[in-house]
């Protein structure tokens, strides 16, 4: 019923998290903040999303989850201080996992997963299942099954790795300048690929 953005008019201004119908119509903003606001993804079944927020000035960004009907928030990552901290949350197809990138230093990421509980609470510390050295922006297969990511190395832009951890290997056929994929479910249990180069 939805489409969430995050808007920014200048630098300086204000971020705003904001929703308005497919059909167009009046914009209604849900949270503000006078710091960025970046990558959001909502649950599957619409009553939540989570978003990328850097809480203060001088914080490390964060992902926390957002409840569009009442603007009530709260964190779902606590990075150390000192990192740019995580980003890019993609919610799993069963909204019971956020894939994001927790950021170290510059160009230095890992991917990272926490479980969520029923009340969208964490269900234990996240854990890192990458080791690559760069990796961001996140995307799950439609089964839940496997995450997609840029990395960039071995002459392969877009990477995946199963939900476990296990088996992080390039996409074939994805050029080394490939980045941002996003995923489709198609018809006969087909999916489509796009991505940006």
């Amino acid at each position: 019923r939805w489409i969430a953005y995050v808007n920014r008019a200048s630098p300086g201004d204000r971020c705003s998290l904001n929703l308005v119908s497919p059909l167009g119509g009046p914009i209604h903003t849900v949270l503000t903040s006078e710091t960025a606001m970046g990558r959001l993804s909502w649950l599957p079944d619409g009553r939540a999303l989570v978003l990328e927020i850097i809480p203060g000035p001088g914080q490390p960004a964060a992902v926390w989850v957002v409840w569009p009907d009442t603007g009530r928030h709260r964190p779902l990552t606590s990075p150390p201080v000192g990192i740019p901290g995580d980003t890019g949350p993609s919610v799993s197809p069963d909204g019971r996992a956020v894939a994001f990138c927790r950021a170290t230093f510059w160009r230095t990421a890992e991917l990272y997963l926490l479980d969520l509980k029923a009340d969208l609470s964490p269900a234990g510390p996240a854990r890192r299942i990458t080791d690559l050295g760069f990796v961001e922006w996140p995307a799950w297969t439609p089964d839940g099954s496997h995450i997609l990511f840029n990395a960039h190395r071995g002459g392969a832009g877009i990477w995946q790795v199963e939900r476990s951890g296990l088996h992080v290997r390039p996409i074939l056929g994805v050029p080394a300048t490939g980045w941002q994929p996003a995923i489709a479910k198609r018809p006969g249990g087909y999916s489509s690929l796009v991505f940006t180069s």
